[in-house]
């Protein structure tokens, strides 16, 4: 069996590629984290979360100036991010500008630049991270322009790290655990060699985390 993490290859047209190549051997083919049509996926479905979590922001914190960093290596993914955050906006009677999208390496200096040059003209009141990564390196930069998360800026990330989880401010994610992921792989994995695999999308769900930095006491212990 031949498994394809689409965090690390996002390309759908080479994933196809491998998946024809690997079927041509008879070899089944599993792609994780993402939804390619006609190959058994394994992913989480963020949607219902991710809105939640804008919804969240905007509602709850007040939030009207609410910026999203896509990180540069999910920019080929990005397309249902972009769509769940416009509806967040529209829900919430805030017109979606494409420029208030940044595709950013996640490079800590160019955040910073990136953050500066807002700065000079209108600075965000919420940033939407595409992981936590970036999430904790905005909350990073932002504390050296003297500006502090959440009071003045609401930051979210996606993920659920565990480092997320436990600096300060503590992110608020949708998390989506790596253990169901892998749990639900070996399950398909042992299955193959008793049945033939249907080529099936498998739907796992994600949780929307309430912590510090959007401005929210944390949920968890």
């Amino acid at each position: 069996v031949i498994v394809i993490d689409a965090f690390r290859i996002s390309s759908q047209a080479f994933i196809k590629a491998i998946s024809n190549k690997a079927e041509e051997m008879h070899v089944p083919v599993i792609v994780l984290d993402a939804r390619v049509e006609g190959i058994k996926c394994i992913f989480m479905n963020i949607e219902y979360s991710f809105e939640k979590m804008v919804t969240h922001v905007i509602e709850e914190h007040g939030r009207r100036n609410v910026h999203m960093f896509i990180s540069e290596h999910l920019k080929n993914a990005s397309d249902r991010y972009i769509f769940l955050y416009s509806q967040a906006l529209k829900k919430n009677h805030i017109e979606f500008d494409e420029n208030k999208i940044a595709y950013l390496p996640e490079d800590i200096d160019i955040i910073k630049d990136h953050l500066l040059a807002l700065s000079e003209k209108e600075m965000p009141d919420a940033i939407i991270c595409s992981n936590d990564d970036m999430a904790i390196k905005v909350c990073t930069r932002l504390k050296t322009m003297d500006i502090k998360v959440p009071d003045q800026i609401s930051v979210a990330g996606i993920g659920g790290t565990i480092k997320g989880q436990h600096i300060l401010p503590s992110i608020t994610t949708i998390e989506m655990d790596p253990e169901i992921i892998i749990e639900r792989l070996f399950d398909e994995i042992d299955a193959i060699g008793s049945t033939k695999p249907n080529k099936d999308k498998i739907e796992l769900e994600s949780r929307l985390c309430i912590r510090e930095s959007c401005g929210c006491k944390s949920t968890e212990q």
